[in-house]
């Protein structure tokens, strides 16, 4: 059981969509990370630290609001309900571009932003977004 079934959601709330990450730029950051090891090990400790990052991320949608999740330790929980986001946009990097991952930003009407960063089906998140937001406005 993940963090937020555990402790993020309201008690008639149920998951609709887990947003999956892409492993590409994990990938990249332990090529670096393996080839600059011989410079002061600081390429490999960031390679490890994008792994740990990587691993204790969650992003999910519910029928009432929008969660992200980060941290082993220190845990930092966003949460967006679904009647205050404002605009939902893709951004990519190249390499996202070519490796098919993108970056979603949830926009809030109090200037408030949740990243979901590097996902694999992210259009198809982004769609499930507007139509989800779509149905609540309604």
């Amino acid at each position: 059981m993940s963090y937020i079934e555990e402790k993020a959601l309201m008690g008639n709330e149920k998951i609709l969509k887990t947003a999956k990450k892409s492993k590409i730029p994990l990938f990249w950051w332990w090529v670096g990370g393996i080839l600059g090891c011989w410079l002061l090990l600081i390429p490999l400790i960031k390679a490890i630290e994008a792994t740990l990052r990587f691993s204790t991320t969650e992003y999910v949608i519910t029928n009432k609001k929008i969660i992200q999740k980060r941290g082993i330790v220190a845990v930092r929980c966003d949460e967006m309900l679904l009647e205050k986001v404002e605009n939902v946009v893709i951004s990519q990097t190249f390499w996202g571009r070519v490796c098919k991952y993108g970056t979603i930003i949830v926009k809030g009407t109090n200037h408030d932003n949740i990243y979901f960063l590097n996902i694999k089906d992210y259009l198809e998140i982004k769609q499930f977004l507007n139509e989800l937001i779509g149905e609540n406005k309604e």
